[in-house]
């Protein structure tokens, strides 16, 4: 019994030896639409945590609400616990939460990753009310084509560009579905890693939409019910946008843009006979 009480010592120290820090990138924390190192964050979008030692493995959230944590892993905005939708040894997926910045149009967020109880070095990140960005097929990393869903539910987008999915170009006056993130405060509270699914909540400030330079009718802009921390924004497609496979589609909130290479197909109708 002696040699077995005096081996416990060892064994805690030698998982205290063991165990991972934390390291946060730098840059390291940024909005996961755009991945755009230059803009800040904003409350309530998912942002991507990029470093080391993140977590031990890769893990997803399978349910919403969101928790505080996965497999383990825990991230911070000033001490406010985020919403945590997937972790991996080299990036992490948060939502920032609603309530980090408060009444203030800009500020700052210390942000701590703990793995098991160990903390990363604290990480500044910029924060903005609004930080617009369009959801893209895959990301903005890998493509370009936004995801903006015509009234049929299919793509508007060149006619099988991507296998197995729907899709073809939006004609002038048709209204699109755009899923987008960053567009600020809404007109009802949330709780942090939930979907706006019992109720609709209106943008206090409607962005604008603009279709190959030309300014779009904006319908609505809502929270989404099925995705945490999207934004749905309704739009009828300009008159004279011409025709093209790779429309620029921008999206301009109290004057900050979504990136320029974001595009969708349109059409211009044939005429009537």
């Amino acid at each position: 019994m002696r040699r077995v009480s005096c081996f416990v010592p060892l064994l805690l120290t030698a998982g205290s030896v063991f165990a991972q820090t934390p390291v946060i990138s730098d840059p390291g924390i940024l909005n996961s639409i755009t991945l755009d190192n230059s803009q800040p964050v904003a409350p309530g979008s998912i942002v991507s945590i990029f470093g080391s030692q993140l977590a031990s493995a890769v893990a997803t959230a399978d349910s919403v609400p969101l928790s505080t944590s996965i497999a383990g892993v825990s991230v911070t905005f000033n001490g406010i616990q985020a919403a945590v939708r997937l972790v991996s040894p080299t990036l992490i997926s948060v939502q920032v939460p609603w309530e980090t910045l408060g009444t203030d149009t800009t500020g700052t967020a210390s942000v701590v990753v703990s793995q098991n109880g160990v903390n990363s070095d604290p990480r500044k990140v910029a924060l903005a009310q609004y930080s617009p960005g369009i959801y893209a097929i895959g990301n903005l990393a890998i493509s370009n084509l936004a995801l903006a869903m015509n009234s049929d539910g299919s793509l508007a987008q060149p006619v099988g560009i991507i296998p197995g999915l729907n899709s073809h170009p939006a004609q002038s006056g048709d209204t699109l579905m755009l899923l987008a993130t960053g567009l600020g405060p809404v007109d009802s509270p949330i709780a942090n890693g939930a979907a706006s699914s019992d109720m609709v909540r209106n943008a206090l400030t409607q962005p604008q939409v603009m279709v190959a330079g030309i300014g779009a009718n904006v319908v609505s802009t809502t929270l989404s019910a099925n995705f945490v921390g999207a934004y749905q924004v309704q739009v009828t497609v300009p008159d004279a946008v011409g025709t093209s496979n790779a429309a620029p589609l921008l999206l301009q909130i109290n004057g900050v843009s979504s990136p320029t290479t974001t595009t969708i197909a349109v059409v211009t109708p044939a005429p009537a006979d």
